[in-house]
């Protein structure tokens, strides 16, 4: 899943990012329960602006490591 941010985080001074790729962490949950309002864990991969393909918001096979987190996400109201 694709979440864009409300605003630019600067990753440093030549390039910042508006996009976080989540995937869901485990086997047991899924993309609907966001969805449907529930916390899921899930990995978030930082996407540089220069980086994002607005054909693939998902695309992430770029990446080979840093810039990334694991957190709950839950659709804001």
């Amino acid at each position: 899943m694709a979440v864009r941010l409300d605003a630019r985080s600067s990753l440093s001074k030549a390039e910042e990012a508006r996009v976080l790729v989540a995937f869901v962490r485990h086997a047991k949950s899924s993309l609907s329960e966001i969805l449907s309002g529930q916390q899921v864990l899930c990995a978030l991969i930082v996407v540089p602006t220069a980086k994002f393909d607005p054909e693939k918001p998902c695309g992430v096979s770029w990446w080979r490591g840093g810039r990334a987190a694991i957190g709950d996400v839950k659709l804001a109201p």
